[in-house]
C-alpha cells in the first residue's frame, strides 16, 4: 500500500471538520459528523463491515473517506464499485463536490462519471457491479457498496481480496436483502477474516424522528422497510405477498361490476403467448380501497380475439388502458383503436410496481375476491418464470401509477 505522505494530524475525520463543505438547502455548509458518521472516519481497520439504514449519510462519509485518501496519499488507486451504473457516478458526484469546495483543490487530470485522475497520480475510479467488477486493478483501497444487492457479489469479493494482501484497505457496506447473499454470510461471520462491525438503524441518524416516521412508513411493504431501514435480515427477501394478507383482500370486496357514474378506472393487459393466458383487470381507483371490479382470463386466445376484448374493456369503463409492451403484446398494442399506452416490463419497471402491489396488499389498500387472482397472489415469488403469474402482473401494472412517492435526502445523505 502507498504509504501516507500527511501527518497523522490529518486524519479523515480531522480534514473533514476543518477543510469540507457539503452542500444543503440553503447552499454549503461545513462536514458536522453524527456519532457513526465519525466512528467510520477513525476506523483504520483493514476490514470495515458496515450493516446501514438508507439515508443515513454513510456513502457521503465513504466519499469522504476516499477524497482525503487521493489526496493524502499520492499514487494511490481507490475501486469503488456500486451496485448499478447510476450509484457508481453518483458517489463520484458527491467526491467532484468535496474536491470543487476545498479552498485549495486539488488539480483533476481526468474527470468524468467513472473515474478522476489527481496530478499527485491518485486515482479513483467508480464501477457498476458486473461480472466483471474489479479485476485488473492493482487497488490502495476497495469499497463495496450495497453489496447485498450485487448481482455477482461473490465474484466481485474474490476479485478485489488481493486488495488486503497487498496492505490495502476493503470496505463493505449495505442494507440487507435476506440471507441468500455474501453480505449476510459476511456480516454472520460465516466467510472468515477479522471485521470491525458497525450497524447503523435509522433510529440512530438524528434526521428522523416519530413525524417521519409516520410519514413513511406507509409508503413501504414490511420486506421493504425492513431490508432500507430496520438492518432486518430475516424479514427483507421473504415472500412477496402473506397469505393472510391475501385472504384479507376478499373483506369489503364490492366484486366484479359494471362501470359506475364519477368512477375512475385503471385497466392493464397481461399478453400470454400461444399456451400462456391472456389476463385483463380493472380497478377502480377513484379512492381507497381500490377495487378489482373486472377480471377477464383467455386461454390460448387468438390476437384478433385479445384486440376485441381490450376495446371493448375500454369502452366499458373509460380511464387508462395499459398493455405490457414486450415481444407478444406490441402487435396488440398496434392494433387495437382505444389509445392503449404500453408498459415496458424491465428490471427498472417490473420490481418497483410488483413492490407496490406487495405494500397495497399488505395494508388492506387493494380488495379482491377472484379465486384465479387470490391464488396467483398466495403463490408468487420474486423468481416467477416458472409460476403462472398473469394475473399478478396485471394487476401490478394496472396499479402501477399509484405508487406513492418516498422522501429522497439530498447528496449529504446518499
Amino acid at each position: 500500500m502507498v504509504e501516507n505522505t500527511s501527518t497523522l494530524s490529518q486524519s479523515p475525520l480531522v480534514w473533514a471538520l476543518e477543510c469540507v463543505r457539503l452542500p444543503t438547502p440553503e447552499g454549503t455548509a461545513g462536514f458536522r459528523p453524527y456519532s457513526y458518521q465519525a466512528v467510520l472516519l477513525t476506523d483504520r481497520s483493514p476490514r470495515r463491515l458496515c450493516l446501514k439504514a438508507r439515508q443515513t449519510g454513510m456513502t457521503t462519509t465513504v466519499a469522504i473517506d476516499v477524497a482525503h485518501e487521493a489526496i493524502f496519499c499520492p499514487r494511490s488507486l481507490c475501486l469503488l464499485v456500486s451496485r448499478d451504473q447510476g450509484a457508481a457516478a453518483h458517489v463520484l458526484d458527491i467526491v467532484y463536490g468535496i474536491f470543487d469546495e476545498l479552498d485549495d483543490p486539488p488539480r483533476l487530470l481526468k474527470r468524468n462519471e467513472y473515474e478522476v485522475l489527481l496530478e499527485n497520480g491518485s486515482r479513483i475510479v467508480s464501477q457498476p457491479a458486473t461480472a466483471k467488477s474489479g479485476r485488473g486493478y492493482r487497488a490502495t483501497s476497495v469499497v463495496l457498496d450495497e453489496l447485498a444487492f450485487a448481482e455477482y457479489d461473490t465474484r466481485i469479493y474474490r476479485a478485489v481480496n488481493p486488495t488486503l494482501s497487498r496492505g490495502g484497505r476493503l470496505t463493505v457496506l449495505s442494507t440487507p436483502d435476506g440471507q441468500a447473499n455474501l453480505f449476510y454470510r459476511l456480516w454472520q461471520g460465516q466467510e472468515g477474516g477479522d471485521w470491525s462491525r458497525q450497524r447503523i438503524h435509522w433510529r440512530d441518524c438524528p434526521r428522523f424522528d416519530g413525524g417521519w416516521y409516520e410519514r413513511e412508513r406507509p409508503k413501504y411493504s414490511s420486506e421493504e422497510w425492513a431490508s432500507e431501514f430496520e438492518c432486518d435480515f430475516m424479514t427483507s427477501g421473504s415472500c412477496v405477498f402473506g397469505p393472510d394478507d391475501v385472504d384479507a383482500m376478499r373483506e369489503g370486496w364490492v366484486g366484479l361490476q359494471p362501470a359506475q357514474l364519477g368512477c375512475r378506472y385503471s385497466t392493464a393487459w397481461d399478453i400470454g403467448r400461444k399456451k400462456d393466458a391472456t389476463v385483463g383487470i380493472t380497478v377502480d381507483v377513484t379512492g381507497l380501497p381500490y377495487q378489482v371490479v373486472a377480471y377477464e382470463r383467455l386461454v390460448r386466445a387468438k390476437y384478433a380475439l385479445i384486440e376485441t376484448s381490450i376495446d371493448a374493456r375500454a369502452e366499458l369503463y373509460g380511464g387508462e388502458t395499459w398493455v405490457e409492451s414486450n415481444s407478444i403484446g406490441d402487435p396488440v398494442l398496434e392494433a387495437v383503436t382505444c389509445g392503449a399506452k404500453g408498459f415496458a416490463t424491465t428490471s427498472g419497471s417490473k420490481e418497483p410496481a410488483l413492490k407496490n402491489l406487495q405494500r397495497l396488499v399488505e395494508n388492506g389498500e387493494l380488495k379482491c375476491g377472484v379465486p384465479q387472482v387470490l391464488s396467483e397472489l398466495k403463490s408468487y415469488q420474486w423468481e416467477d418464470e416458472r409460476l403462472v403469474q398473469d394475473s399478478v402482473m396485471a394487476l401490478a401494472i394496472a396499479l402501477d401509477q399509484k405508487r406513492p412517492q418516498k422522501a429522497k435526502g439530498s447528496i449529504f445523505w446518499a
